[in-house]
């Protein structure tokens, strides 16, 4: 009975840090995109393997291996034996996976962002300062909970700036072929720029 107390109290234990860990990271995610994340405009192949497909796979291992939720894949599908429910089987199966796919976003995904935002400032605090004029695609109006963004094309990928409803609210009868989004950038690494300032212009 001992044996078994002591067992049930380390588990309660070990919940009780990984939740407290895993609610330190929500935090420091909300403070970290609100007010420190830099804007990055670019894109590169190299980019989307080895910061977020990379530790994003890394985040989910972790947390299946070590039963991050209190739960393994070989406990769930005991689970999913044992119940005569197969609707509800898949939807805690799939619960079980969409939450080790967050826990490993909010992670080891968060890090792997720090890490690329901090290479970028510092390579791009090297380089020198870029001016380029670009059509706008379009002044899109949030919907439901998306976001006000002016769209363009920079080398020839599209790319946006979100804004707020104040700033974009003047050009929403407007026509985008009749202005120009003038970027301000410094070269970072892996075809992205870090973003110092922008502003529109009629042509």
């Amino acid at each position: 009975m001992k044996k078994k107390s002591s067992s049930a109290s380390k588990r309660k234990k070990k919940e009780e840090f990984e939740y407290r860990i895993f609610l330190g990271f929500i935090f420091f995610n909300l403070i970290y995109f609100l007010f420190f994340e830099i804007k990055l405009i670019g894109t590169d192949i190299r980019y989307h393997i080895f910061i977020l497909g990379i530790p994003i796979i890394l985040g989910f291992i972790f947390s299946t291996k070590y039963n991050i939720f209190g739960v393994s894949w070989k406990e769930m599908f005991l689970e999913i034996k044992k119940r005569n429910n197969f609707f509800r089987s898949i939807y805690n199966l799939v619960l079980f996976f969409l939450g080790n796919i967050v826990f490993s976003c909010l992670t080891f995904g968060f890090l792997a962002t720090i890490f690329w935002d901090s290479i970028n400032v510092y390579q791009s605090s090297k380089n020198r300062i870029e001016t380029y004029y670009l059509p706008v695609e379009e002044f899109h109006l949030k919907k439901g909970k998306g976001s006000n963004k002016i769209y363009f094309r920079f080398k020839n990928n599209l790319e946006s700036i979100k804004v707020d409803y104040q700033t974009i609210k003047p050009y929403l009868d407007q026509q985008p072929k009749d202005y120009k989004i003038v970027l301000v950038v410094r070269e970072g690494i892996w075809n992205h720029y870090a973003l110092e300032s922008w502003d529109l212009i009629k042509v």
